[in-house]
C-alpha cells in the first residue's frame, strides 16, 4: 500500500498495487462498529481520535509483524516442558498448551505481517485485502488464547485487537467504496 493516510475532508485514499480507492470515514466507522461490537458513537470517538501523522504504511506495519512473531516463535521453541514448570502454567493451560499457543500467535503474526508487505506490491488486488482481512480475523482469535491473557494485560490486548479492527475496517471500506 502506498498512500493511506492522506486523507482529505472524510475521505483517504488508499493505493494498494494499482488501484486506488477512496476510503470514506463513515464507512470505516460502521465498519469498525461491527468488528469490535462498540456503538456507533464509541466508534466515531476512537476513529476520529486516531492521529493521522501517527498513521504508517501497511509494509511498516507488516515488518514489524513479522519480526514480532519470529520473536514469540524463538520465545516459544525456548520453553522446556520436560526440565522446567513455568509459574504460568494451570490446570488449563499446561507448559505443552502454551508453547503452541505461542507458536500459533507467532505464526499468525508472520502470516498477516506478509500479507500486509503484499498490500504495498504492485501486484496486490482486492483479493490481496480480502486475505488481509481473513487473516486479521485469524490473529485476532489467536489473541484470545490463554497464554496471550497470561503474558499481556488487558489493556494491551486491547490496544492489539483494537489496532488489527480498526486496519481490518479500512480495507473493508476500501472493497466496499470501489
Amino acid at each position: 500500500m502506498k498512500i493511506y493516510k492522506s486523507i482529505i475532508g472524510a475521505i483517504a485514499t488508499l493505493v494498494v498495487g494499482g488501484g486506488v480507492y477512496s476510503v470514506r470515514q463513515a464507512d470505516v466507522v460502521n465498519n469498525f462498529a461491527a468488528n469490535t461490537g462498540m456503538t456507533q458513537e464509541q466508534a466515531q470517538k476512537y476513529v476520529s481520535g486516531i492521529d493521522q501523522s501517527s498513521l504508517t504504511t501497511f509494509d511498516k506495519v507488516g515488518a514489524s509483524l513479522v519480526s514480532d512473531g519470529n520473536l514469540a516463535n524463538d520465545e516459544a521453541s525456548k520453553i522446556d516442558c520436560e526440565n522446567y514448570q513455568y509459574e504460568w502454567e494451570t490446570k488449563t493451560l499446561t507448559c505443552i498448551e502454551g508453547k503452541r499457543q505461542l507458536s500459533a500467535v507467532g505464526q499468525g503474526e508472520i502470516t498477516l505481517g506478509k500479507v500486509y508487505e503484499k498490500l504495498n506490491s504492485d501486484s496486490a488486488t482486492k483479493d490481496t485485502m480480502t486475505e488481509a482481512i481473513n487473516d486479521i480475523d485469524a490473529l485476532s482469535s489467536l489473541y484470545k488464547s490463554e497464554v496471550i491473557k497470561v503474558m499481556l494485560d488487558v489493556a494491551a490486548i486491547n490496544d492489539i485487537t483494537q489496532t488489527n479492527a480498526y486496519n481490518k475496517s479500512i480495507l473493508q471500506a476500501a472493497i466496499q467504496g470501489k
